[in-house]
Order: structure tokens, then C-alpha cells, then sequence
């Protein structure tokens, strides 16, 4: 078969970074996290998108999240893994996902459990009574 009529299917705007931005208002995404004094935040979350072709676009978003005083910014890059990225222009690759739903809302005890083994999750109400609960490692 001729190269002109192979039909590639690669389309680069399937491809993107999920940057987690924390917002003031109630999301059906939360994220957990404890310090080291053990102290829980809970934050809501917004999924925003960007296709890798607007790669510029994506680490100007992280730029401003840095400039108003986040001190560290979490996205899941186009290969699904989780990333810390700081200020200082160091990150972490977190490349285990652990995922799994669960049939009610999660109690605060079971959380605070989750959180003494891992120092952050996320919890996604997906429809009704059901929770997609995600850990990186």
C-alpha cells in the first residue's frame, strides 16, 4: 500500500495534560492531602485540559498558579501519570495510579486512613452514589 493512501489516525489534540487547579467554589471532585504535622486539607477541584499541541499554553497556566502562591502544582501528563511540579522547576513523576469505585461516600475515618499510608488522593463523585477514589505513587 502506498504511503499517500494510509490514513493516520494520530490526532495530537487526544493527547493532553490534565492540570488539577484548585478553586473556591463546590466541585464533585476532592482533592486530600496532609501535611507533615498531619494536618488534612481538602480542596475542590477543577479538571482544566490541554492538548499537547498547546503545550506553551499549559506551562503558562502553571507559571500563574506559581505567581499567585501555589507551592506545588499537580497535573496528569499525557502518558497518565501523576506529577508534582514545584516552584523551584523540580517536579516528581508519580508513575503507579491506584483506582478503584466504591458504592458509597467515603467516611472521613476511611480517608484519614487512606491518607496515613499515602499523602494525597483524589475523590471523584461520578454519578449518584458512586466514587471513583485515586491515588498516585
Amino acid at each position: 500500500m502506498l504511503l499517500e493512501n494510509m490514513k493516520i489516525n494520530y490526532n495530537p489534540l487526544v493527547l493532553f495534560n490534565t492540570l488539577f487547579n484548585i478553586v473556591s467554589y463546590d466541585t464533585k471532585i476532592k482533592g486530600y492531602w496532609i501535611d507533615e504535622n498531619g494536618k488534612v486539607y481538602i480542596d475542590n477541584i477543577e479538571l482544566q485540559n490541554y492538548p499537547i499541541i498547546r503545550n506553551l499554553e499549559f506551562l503558562n497556566a502553571i507559571k500563574v498558579l506559581f505567581s499567585i502562591g501555589e507551592k506545588c502544582v499537580f497535573y496528569k501528563d499525557v502518558y497518565n501519570q501523576g506529577v508534582l511540579r514545584f516552584p523551584n522547576r523540580k517536579w516528581k513523576v508519580l508513575k503507579n495510579r491506584i483506582a478503584w469505585l466504591e458504592n458509597k461516600k467515603p467516611s472521613q475515618k476511611y480517608i484519614k486512613a487512606l491518607l496515613n499510608q499515602h499523602s494525597g488522593l483524589t475523590i471523584y463523585n461520578m454519578w449518584e452514589e458512586k466514587y471513583l477514589i485515586e491515588i498516585y505513587k
